[in-house]
């Protein structure tokens, strides 16, 4: 199957998730740029992975779209970042990341000086393909509590409105 001509941002705002996508959640804009993220981490084959962290890539985006979810009571949120990018770039993004997930379970943001620990990346394969240009990134984080520990994951209910608004 051939890749997918790339959204532009008007095609990728229609396409990302609303409050009225989701019942329980208030989806916020943030800001998101289509330029190459500049993070780095060392080791320095962790970087695709502090990129996505990042809602971004080594490669410039032809259009990217970013949200805040947050559980409108109690529960995880998430930031989501949706990318468009050519076809030989998404498929340079994901052979990166996938690289890089591969080996770095824990590194250090450089730029932002800051630790990851149990860095875990959910695989993709029962939610789409890498055959089209868009790219969708879903993180959350759990700040370490005193005493405890605590396992981040991204809410299901985000991840799958927003994979159905794509189809």
């Amino acid at each position: 199957m051939a890749p997918a001509r790339p959204m532009s941002a008007a095609e990728l705002e229609k396409a990302t998730v609303t409050t009225a996508d989701l019942d329980g959640y208030d989806v916020q804009r943030a800001l998101s740029a289509t330029a190459a993220s500049r993070r780095t981490a060392e080791p320095s084959e962790c970087t695709p992975v502090a990129q996505a962290l990042g809602g971004s890539s080594g490669y410039e985006a032809t259009a990217r779209v970013a949200r805040f979810v947050s559980p409108k009571s109690t529960g995880k949120g998430a930031f989501l970042t949706l990318s468009s990018h050519s076809a030989e770039d998404a498929a340079q993004v994901m052979e990166a990341l996938k690289k890089s997930a591969e080996k770095c379970e824990a590194f250090k943001d450089v730029i932002a000086n800051f630790d990851y620990e149990a860095v875990a990346l959910r695989s993709g394969t029962d939610h789409g393909d890498d055959s089209v240009s868009v790219i969708a990134m879903f993180t959350t984080f759990v700040r370490p509590a005193a005493g405890g520990k605590s396992s981040a994951a991204v809410p299901e209910p985000v991840i799958a409105a927003q994979l159905k608004k794509l189809s």
